[in-house]
């Protein structure tokens, strides 16, 4: 998904306002290749999907964008429930489903950036403990153990491309795997920045 769609389909106007809790919610991603582990908590990144965070704060949903560091106030497609936490923030990747003949747009929601929790499967029991707060544009995406997610992604028909396998580690900490497709094309356009 181009990032200009993903924006248009995920935010509205940019938030300029700055809160003290905000920096904490707006965190640095972490995203390194390495190799996936059997006991990973796991999940899939789509092909050309854009990362984003949904934050709940004042009564409002804002949405930060890691790809330029900027944070929006949510679009009304991706407003949080009034029933979520404040100050609760949920990593997702903004997708192109197909379906019908054509596209939709999701948000794929599948980790919980804050509260900070260091282990990844109390995250995704808070995760899936709020999936009722979730627009019916986001999707609570499904995570477990990498042998899972293999069986699951080669008997299921998913509508999107899968780029590669995410490890969940430590808060905002994520693994690709080494080895997929598009870890060896990142690995060759790095290679080719060194040599020209």
């Amino acid at each position: 998904m181009h990032l200009d769609d993903a924006l248009a389909f995920v935010a509205a106007d940019v938030c300029l306002r700055v809160h003290d809790v905000l920096p904490n919610l707006t965190k640095h991603l972490d995203l390194s290749m390495g190799a996936l582990r059997d006991d990973d908590h796991t999940t899939w990144l789509v092909k050309g999907a854009q990362l984003f965070t949904l934050i709940k704060h004042a009564r409002q949903t804002l949405v930060y964008c890691h790809a330029n560091a900027q944070l929006y106030h949510a679009s009304p497609e991706m407003a949080l429930a009034e029933s979520c936490p404040d100050n609760h923030a949920f990593l997702g990747q903004a997708v192109e489903d197909a379906e019908g003949g054509g596209v939709k747009p999701r948000l794929l929601v599948f980790d919980v950036s804050h509260p900070a929790e260091q282990d990844p499967r109390r995250r995704g029991e808070t995760l899936r403990s709020l999936s009722h707060a979730f627009p019916p544009a986001c999707h609570v995406q499904w995570a477990g153990l990498l042998k899972s997610l293999k069986a699951f992604l080669a008997k299921t028909k998913l509508p999107h491309e899968v780029d590669a396998a995410l490890a969940l580690r430590g808060s905002m900490q994520l693994v690709r795997e080494l080895g997929t497709e598009g870890g060896r094309a990142a690995k060759r356009r790095r290679t080719a920045r060194r040599e020209s």
